[in-house]
């Protein structure tokens, strides 16, 4: 028989773990808190608020940068207006 669901069947979520953790993934959990904790990995409300202050700046300058090298190169202001840019986040720190 093919462990394959078929396209209508429906089948019941799996059980849910309502004792709580259990005493090991507590300790682990705390012992996982202290270390982050130790080398300053939790960021502050403060550094995310600054972290999003700088990235939108960038994002703001990238757009503008945008606008205007587009009307540099001869678009018309109305529509380097409407063209877009962006910078993504990715890695450790969420910065490009």
């Amino acid at each position: 028989m093919s462990n394959l669901w078929k396209k209508d069947e429906v089948r019941e979520p799996p059980a849910l773990i309502l004792s709580g953790a259990t005493p090991i993934a507590k300790e682990k959990t705390n012992e996982l808190k202290k270390y982050l904790t130790l080398y300053d990995a939790p960021e502050s409300r403060e550094q995310v608020e600054h972290r999003w202050t700088v990235f939108n700046d960038l994002q703001e300058l990238v757009r503008t940068w945008i606008r205007e090298e587009s009307m540099n190169q001869g678009m018309p202001e109305i529509e380097a207006n409407s063209v877009g840019g962006n910078v993504f986040q990715f890695g450790s720190y969420n910065l490009g």
